[in-house]
């Protein structure tokens, strides 16, 4: 199975030809197919390029109702969210940091089951959260995954990108413990395991 990422880093003409080839393999999936297509990702910083703008270009393998993923509401407003969630119908946030503002929004997310894909590390080296190992944090925001598993919603814990970060699974869980005021309950890790 493959997953393709768009990285909003990228050329349109090259996360054009992604969506081709993705529509291609979509459109040859059956029980004979080599090869099959589980999600499309579009990732990268949020601020080059929003969800609402890259529809247009997406739409042809929205038609073949391929599942969407989208990195959104690291560093950005909860609209970021939003888009994801009414332009492009995603199945799976990235991040999803800034929800925990837009309340209306979390209960379409939990109506909807959508999940949220949280990257403790990653998100603590880009965005900065309470760390209750590191003193000089503790004027930090609390990162949201309890709050967001109190809610109901579908979280899973995640590497993001394992050889940036220096991570394995392993020590995302022990770091979302440490940004989690008290830590996480044996139950409340089961609940965030690693999205596959």
């Amino acid at each position: 199975s493959l997953i393709f990422t768009a990285s909003r880093h990228g050329e349109i003409d090259q996360i054009k030809q992604h969506v081709a080839l993705a529509g291609i393999i979509a459109g040859q999936e059956n029980e004979k197919a080599l090869i099959s297509l589980k999600d499309f990702d579009l990732a990268g910083d949020e601020k080059i390029c929003s969800a609402s703008q890259m529809q247009s270009y997406f739409l042809p393998i929205m038609k073949k109702c391929m599942p969407f993923s989208i990195h959104a509401g690291e560093d950005n407003p909860s609209d970021s969210i939003w888009e994801a969630v009414y332009y492009l119908n995603v199945e799976l946030i990235g991040h999803g940091l800034t929800l925990k503002d837009n309340p209306a929004l979390m209960e379409k997310i939990l109506d909807r089951n959508i999940a949220l894909e949280m990257c403790p590390s990653s998100n603590f080296q880009i965005v900065g959260f309470k760390d209750n190992y590191y003193s000089s944090t503790m004027t930090l925001e609390v990162y949201a995954l309890k709050e967001y598993l109190d809610k109901g919603l579908a979280v899973t814990v995640n590497t993001d990108n394992p050889g940036i970060s220096d991570t394995n699974f392993t020590k995302e869980l022990h770091r979302a413990c440490r940004l989690t005021h008290e830590g996480l309950s044996l139950w409340e890790i089961l609940r965030s395991e690693e999205h596959t």
